[in-house]
Order: structure tokens, then C-alpha cells, then sequence
């Protein structure tokens, strides 16, 4: 007879593999058929892991954060899908190094297929002629629907990579970061590029020196705070940042007429149908200004329990994931691997602690029979 724990773990897998091959499927191949059906198989099959583990238990913010996204979904329909989806994915992979564990794996499988169908044809590196305007350059697709789903993909694999070693070394850091400038290079994706970056700048510097470790975290911190902070006032704030406009892609000028079709009801309570990437954008006016601010305080919480426990990886994971949300929304979207875990991030570590992260690893595994 299986184990209630091995067959907890096979319908995880299942659920992520739906999940990620759906990534696949219509950011690659264009196949969106299937689209809505493996994501809720997914989604079922991770509530079926949920179930088979034998935790009864939610912490108080995991059940604000399904209690709002639910209330999200009841009130938005079913544009409001995927936070519901994100946290029920969030609850159910449990504790965060284990859950980086086993979606590194599956992103594994998936990134053999994808280098097994672009060897075979079934996916195509094609030109793209992207850029601006004024700057235009010629940008490949790596076998995706466009440079920014393929820069993603691969940003995605080589993070979750790095935060899954045991014994990590500065070369586990090192090979990545020249793999993810060859993608640049392909792709021109400059805000991945420049989140892996700041990632792997935080894990050398935390890996070499202690001076700098407080003042570094600290730092990531107060980063993604004001970042939250600023999207509440984006209105104000980007006619400011308009001499960037041309630098990044007209994305300026994209978020300000976005953001005139919104008025107080979607800033109140969400429902707005947000076109462009931008993660703050779509949970603001997707979501509304509440379930906005419960999310903050349960990043804020994460990241200030990261710091105590001096758990770098997890922190610099989660700070590059959170500025690529500037210019990208894959952090809301289930089919992305990392969006996986940077909600099982949130969800393991957003309430506050009386003890060690190894007591909580064993109370949560005093629940699987």
C-alpha cells in the first residue's frame, strides 16, 4: 500500500507538470486549448496533495490570503483566478526548501523538452525585430512565443537551480550568471537579465563577506517595500519618469494609458482586465487596494523573516523576482515555476516566528501519517 506521504508527493508532481507543460504549450508551441483544463487540473491535484498529506492546519495569513483571493474570485470572476490558484499552490508545496526541490526538478524535465524540441524542430528560434523606435535590434525566441516568455523560462531554471544546492560554491553562481548573458544576448530581455544579476550579486556578496550581509538584507527589504508603496501612487509618479520612456520601451507611456482606464472601483476592489506586465499593476487593479496591502505585509513579513534567519538564498530569490514584477507579471501567473515558489516562499514564512525554522519543519511533518 503507498504511503500517504509518497502518494502526497507523486499528485505534487503530477500538479507541477501540468502546470509547467502548459507554460510550454501556449507561450511555445501557441497551443491554448488546453490552457484553462491543465490549469485546474493542476490546481485540483495540488489540492488533493493538500488534502493526502494530512495538515489540517492554516496559519492566520495563509487564511486571509485564501479567504481574499477566494473573495477575489467571487466578486472578479474568473479573471481573478490565478492568486487563488497561487496560494492554494503555495499552501499545498509546504515547506519552502522542499518545494524549490521538487519544482527545480520538474523544470528540469521541462528544460531538456524544450532543448530536445528545439533540436528536433518542434519549436523554432526564430528572429524578432524588437526593441524601440529609436534602438531597434534583432532578438531570437529561443524556440517561444517571444524573447521575453523564453528569457523568462530560462531565468526561472537557472534561479531555482542555484537555491536548490546543498553545498553551494561561488561556480554554482558563477556558470549560471554566463548562461543567463548568453540569453541576454539572444534575447535581449533586459529585465530578467538584470534581476538574475542583482541575485547573483546578493549570493556572491552574502557567500564572501559578513560585513555587508545586515546592510544588504536590510536593503532588499526596504527595496521591495517602496516598490509596493510607489505602485499605490503610480498615477503621481510616472509622468516623472517619463525621460525613461524611450529607454524602456515605451513601457512608461504603455502603463499611463493602461491606468486611465481605471477608476476608483478598480483601485477599491479590483476587476480591472490589466493588458500590460507588470505584477504590481495587475494585483493594484486587478485585485483592489485590500487584497493589494494584505500581500504586502505578507512579503514584507517573508522577507523580514528571511533576514532574521540569515536565509539569503530564499531572500535574493524572492528580491530578484519581485523587481523583474516591474516590467513582468510571470510572478502571478501558476504555469511559471519560479511564481511556484515565490508563493510557497510567502505562504511558509508570512507569520511571524517564536521558533526556529527546524521546529517548523517538524511540526509540519508531525501531520503526514
Amino acid at each position: 500500500m503507498i504511503k500517504r506521504s509518497t502518494l502526497s508527493n507523486i499528485l505534487l508532481y503530477f500538479a507541477l507538470l501540468c502546470l509547467g507543460i502548459n507554460y510550454i504549450l501556449y507561450n511555445a508551441l501557441g497551443i491554448e486549448e488546453y490552457k484553462v483544463i491543465l490549469r485546474i487540473i493542476g490546481i485540483l491535484l495540488m489540492l488533493a496533495t493538500w488534502a493526502i498529506s494530512g495538515k489540517r492546519t492554516l496559519t492566520l495569513m495563509q487564511g486571509i490570503l485564501l479567504a481574499i483571493s477566494s473573495i477575489a474570485l467571487m466578486l472578479n470572476g474568473t479573471e481573478s483566478i490565478n492568486l487563488l490558484a497561487l496560494v492554494i499552490i503555495g499552501i499545498a508545496m509546504g515547506a519552502d526548501e522542499e518545494g524549490a526541490e521538487k519544482a527545480y526538478k520538474v523544470n528540469l524535465f521541462l528544460f531538456v523538452l524544450v532543448l530536445a524540441f528545439l533540436a528536433l524542430g518542434v519549436m523554432h528560434n526564430e528572429m524578432w525585430y524588437g526593441g524601440t523606435e529609436v534602438i531597434r535590434k534583432v532578438r531570437w525566441t529561443l524556440g517561444f512565443g517571444n524573447p521575453n516568455h523564453a528569457t523568462a523560462f530560462f531565468t526561472s531554471f537557472f534561479c531555482l537551480y542555484v537555491i536548490t544546492r546543498e553545498n553551494i560554491n561561488k561556480w554554482n553562481i558563477i556558470i549560471p550568471l554566463i548562461l543567463e548573458a548568453g540569453v541576454f544576448y539572444m534575447t535581449n530581455s533586459r529585465t530578467w537579465f538584470v534581476a538574475y544579476i542583482v541575485f547573483s550579486m546578493i549570493m556572491l556578496i552574502m557567500m564572501h563577506t559578513n560585513k555587508l550581509q545586515n546592510f544588504l538584507q536590510i536593503s532588499c527589504v526596504v527595496l521591495i517595500d517602496s516598490f509596493f508603496f510607489a505602485h499605490l501612487f503610480l498615477r503621481n509618479i510616472l509622468g516623472f519618469l517619463m525621460r525613461f520612456d524611450v529607454l524602456l520601451s515605451f513601457r512608461i507611456s504603455r502603463f499611463q494609458a493602461e491606468l486611465a482606464h481605471f477608476g476608483i472601483k478598480e483601485y477599491l476592489i479590483g476587476g480591472g482586465t490589466v493588458s500590460v506586465d507588470s505584477m504590481y499593476i495587475n494585483l493594484l487593479y486587478g485585485y483592489g487596494v485590500i487584497v493589494y496591502l494584505i500581500i504586502w505585509l505578507a512579503v514584507h513579513i517573508t522577507m523580514t523573516n528571511l533576514k532574521r534567519e540569515n536565509n539569503y538564498k530564499m531572500l535574493a530569490f524572492l528580491s530578484a523576482m519581485l523587481i523583474a514584477g516591474l516590467m513582468e507579471s510571470s510572478a502571478i501567473r501558476p504555469e511559471f515555476m519560479s511564481s511556484v515558489i515565490i508563493w510557497t516562499v510567502v505562504l511558509y514564512n508570512c507569520h511571524p516566528r517564536r521558533h526556529s525554522r527546524e521546529v517548523d519543519t517538524l511540526h509540519n511533518a508531525a501531520y503526514i501519517h
